[in-house]
Parts: C-alpha cells; structure tokens; sequence
C-alpha cells in the first residue's frame, strides 16, 4: 500500500498599507505558512522616542507609549504618530507633553 502525500497551499497574509512614516514589518510565516505576528514600526525620532517612554499609552494595556504597539485607536501606533507629528512641528518636549494630555487626557501621564 502506498501512501501519496497531499500538499496544502496557504494564502500569504496581507501586510497592512504603509501610511505616513510608517513601516509595516513583513509578516513572520512559520513553516507551515502561518503567520505568527505582525507589527507597524512608527519611526520616531531621539526626543520623540525618550518622551514616549515617559507617557503611558491609552489603549487599556498599561504599558510605556514607547512599548506599546497595538493598532487600537487611540493605541499605541496612532499615539506615536501624532507624537512624532508635533516634534516634526518644532515643539518643545515640554509643549509636545502639554500637547498630548490635551489630545488624550491625564491618563497618557504615568
């Protein structure tokens, strides 16, 4: 008796579009075509970067901005976005803090 193996073909995951200074990371696919993660990079700059370790994301994880990656709105993707968006403006870190309590509220202060 002879057993034939059968092949099964899986369809790739989509990555989601890039917007902004975004960069959707390439989904990782084990060995049998399922993916395991995927995640948007917010590109942020030294001073947004240090200030988002200093203000705690809204999305209801608990976690540092600078940690968090969830792509809930308001998240922790969307919150680094507009973060990065006042740096590029050419405010301050204190004026961009202000700015963030105003967008999100007290609970961005740790």
């Amino acid at each position: 008796m002879q057993q034939t193996a059968q092949e099964t073909v899986r369809e790739p995951a989509e990555s989601p579009p890039a917007t902004g200074d975004t960069a959707p990371a390439p989904p990782p696919i084990d060995e049998h075509g399922v993916v395991t993660a995927i995640a948007t990079v917010v590109n942020l700059s030294p001073q947004a970067r240090m200030l988002a370790e200093n203000l705690k994301c809204v999305c209801g994880c608990g976690m540092r901005l600078g940690r968090c990656s969830c792509e809930k709105d308001p998240g922790g993707v969307s919150m680094k976005r507009h973060l990065q968006s006042l740096f590029d403006k050419g405010l301050t870190p204190d004026q961009v803090r202000a700015e963030m309590v105003k967008a999100y509220g007290t609970d961005v202060l740790p």
